[in-house]
């Protein structure tokens, strides 16, 4: 339920190591650096944070038709307790509605993240939702994501981005015990650093999550607990085994733990937030033991240093960490059986389905269906269901087609095309009735403005009407103007107008007359 976002930093960009440890000044929330210089020099010395601020929330009561939950505040109040004794300012809070959800993070980002020189670590136990690849953190008050309020209610990871933003801190992480999917981070891996460098110090912005989107994490505390493991020092968290776990090495960890444990049914996420400002830098944590490793050896400034032994590994693990391709990590698991990526390779191969024989045959994860869409604007068209891939063509706004299937769980529809299928992003493309394209096409070559004006009644909420009642409206005014003036009746003159008064008082004279010889004659 927490989702987590952290990546490694790569090292050896100064030919220093870096060993922390943390400050032993009195009131000291921060973390000092110490630099040595692999040329034998004087050590140099740097704080890494001047302070470390932690916001830590769990929600368990939701009151508004989500199911409560058994071990989110208990997940909280655990991890604020280790954080409180590693250093931190700890602010907890439980069972927050949407107004104090929104209120809390604003003050935690903008207040306490006002110093350059701090760390922020943001905790979060509690439910999450994607609708249509758009994640979203579930306050108490918030109903089910059918309603149309829910989206009021709960919090969109856009605008979680926004917040983050407001920090003027030199380091973020969040940590997300719940699962939606990464709309405001970039998901990658890295390998850890051999040792911790300049680098580490620049700015970022780092998130993790328990679990991806359309997935059910687990309510038992397990998350939080490989959480404190990895902090405290766990020897397979601390990769480089110096003594400190940083964001990237925790995400690659507790998703190498959680995958394994859950057999795959539960893959936490980690990243960068979509922003060059913040994606170099690396969220340090020490451990209860940092290792402060012996002075390097002197070296000759013309030597190449020594390349990490696992480095062509993870070369080769950033090049296909991102593929849909099952040859990719078939290819990976061959070279290297054995690697610390080999697990996350089966697990990705697990849920790849295996290639279709013939190119043009539908690939075995779309769903099949048959639905009319309209392109709401000019769309790429894709031979894979990622933006990436090859482009197959192109459709233009308003243009109608003919969707044949679904990627479950993924925002792609596809379409046939005359040379095979093809892939268009949900976020593209708009479900539409078949009648109303079908009218439209036939209305669209008219220049009768009254058949616009029949499409309008008829489809009086439809993609179109506001197309149809523009075009109508013009077809109108071209056609008063060019219609001939109406003949206008001219009045006789008075004379006229007098005669014809006098003699149609003489008619109704002759009338009454007769009818009073009538009566009378009818009395006698």
């Amino acid at each position: 339920m927490i989702a987590r976002i952290a990546i490694f930093a790569l090292a050896a960009s100064v030919m220093m190591s870096l060993s922390l440890f943390e400050a032993a000044a009195a009131g000291s929330r921060g973390l000092s650096i110490q630099m040595r210089n692999q040329h034998g020099k004087g050590p140099l010395h740097m704080r890494l944070y001047h302070s470390s601020r932690a916001l830590v929330i769990g929600i368990d009561a939701y009151t508004a038709g989500w199911p409560r939950l058994d071990m989110a505040v208990a997940d909280a109040r655990a991890v604020a307790q280790e954080l409180e004794s590693r250093g931190f300012d700890v602010t907890l809070r439980t069972n927050l509605n949407s107004i104090d959800l929104d209120r809390t993070l604003k003050e935690f980002f903008a207040i306490q993240g006002a110093d350059p020189e701090a760390r922020l670590f943001l905790w979060y136990a509690g439910h999450g939702h994607t609708i249509n690849g758009e994640g979203f953190l579930v306050p108490t008050d918030a109903p089910p994501a059918a309603n149309p309020a829910f989206k009021v209610k709960a919090l969109h990871m856009r605008d979680f981005g926004g917040l983050m933003r407001l920090a003027d801190a030199k380091h973020v992480l969040s940590v997300f015990d719940s699962c939606f999917s990464g709309t405001i981070f970039t998901s990658r891996s890295a390998s850890a650093p051999s040792a911790i460098d300049l680098k580490t110090t620049k700015p970022a912005r780092q998130f993790l999550t328990s679990g991806d989107a359309g997935q059910t994490v687990r309510d038992d505390g397990s998350f939080r607990e490989l959480f404190l493991r990895a902090i405290r020092g766990d020897n397979r968290a601390d990769v480089n085994k110096d003594g400190y776990v940083t964001g990237d090495e925790l995400g690659l960890y507790l998703s190498q733990e959680v995958t394994q444990l859950t057999e795959t049914a539960q893959t936490p996420r980690w990243g960068r937030l979509q922003d060059v400002r913040f994606n170099e830098g690396d969220f340090v944590f020490a451990t209860s033991n940092p290792t402060h490793l012996p002075a390097p050896p002197t070296v000759d400034n013309s030597v190449t240093p020594p390349v990490s032994s696992n480095m062509p590994e993870v070369v080769f693990w950033k090049s296909i960490e991102n593929s849909d391709d099952r040859s990719d990590f078939e290819a990976y698991l061959a070279n290297f059986p054995n690697g610390i990526f080999s697990d996350l390779a089966r697990n990705r191969l697990a849920r790849l389905a295996p290639p279709p024989s013939d190119p043009r045959r539908p690939n075995n994860l779309v769903e099949p269906m048959e639905a009319t869409f309209v392109v709401l604007k000019n769309a790429n068209l894709r031979e894979k269901p990622t933006t990436n891939s090859k482009k197959r063509g192109s459709a233009k706004k308003n243009v109608g087609i003919v969707v044949t299937g679904h990627v479950p769980g993924r925002p792609w529809y596809r379409m046939n095309l005359p040379d095979g299928p093809a892939f268009i992003h949900a976020n593209l493309v708009k479900e539409i009735e078949p009648a109303e394209l079908i009218a439209w096409y036939r209305v669209k070559q008219s220049n009768d403005f009254n058949a616009y004006r029949r499409f309008v009644r008829r489809f009086p909420n439809g993609h179109y009407t506001r197309q149809a009642r523009r075009i109508g409206k013009k077809l109108h005014r071209e056609t008063r103007n060019n219609r001939p003036p109406p003949r206008v009746k001219r009045r006789p003159p008075a004379p006229e107008r007098d005669n014809a008064r006098r003699d149609q008082r003489i008619v109704n004279d002759l009338i009454r007359l007769f009818g009073q010889v009538a009566r009378q004659a009818g009395r006698q």
